[in-house]
């Protein structure tokens, strides 16, 4: 589902299993996932992902961008456990378990999880 769409008709109670796309963003130590380019510096408009577990994975299989705010900024799909955020929290939703994690980038697809 478009990220997009999902913010536009999300109805999150508890915790789901869902894929999205969007943009993956990984700047001043935080990822996430927003639904364009315009949006990624919009945290309210995010769905957060655990850096620190992904930083590995990314960067053996994706190479980061050098000498910007932006590690990375790319097309993406992810599949995973779906969360609301705690209160207060920037970002109105959190992946908890990421099942699949796709990026693309110039026309190259890079499978980040599994």
């Amino acid at each position: 589902m478009q990220l997009h769409i999902f913010f536009a008709s999300s109805a999150i109670v508890g915790s789901t299993v869902i894929a999205l796309e969007g943009v993956f963003v990984v700047a001043h130590g935080r990822a996430y996932l927003v639904p364009s380019m315009e949006a990624k510096d919009d945290p309210s408009r995010s769905v957060v992902m655990d850096y620190e577990q992904l930083k590995p994975l990314l960067l053996s299989k994706v190479p980061a961008f050098g000498g910007g705010a932006y590690l990375y900024c790319d097309q993406a799909v992810v599949e995973g456990t779906l969360s609301l955020s705690e209160e207060g929290a920037e970002a109105q939703f959190v992946f908890r378990d990421v099942l699949s994690f796709s990026l693309t980038r110039r026309g190259h697809a890079f499978q980040v999880v599994p």
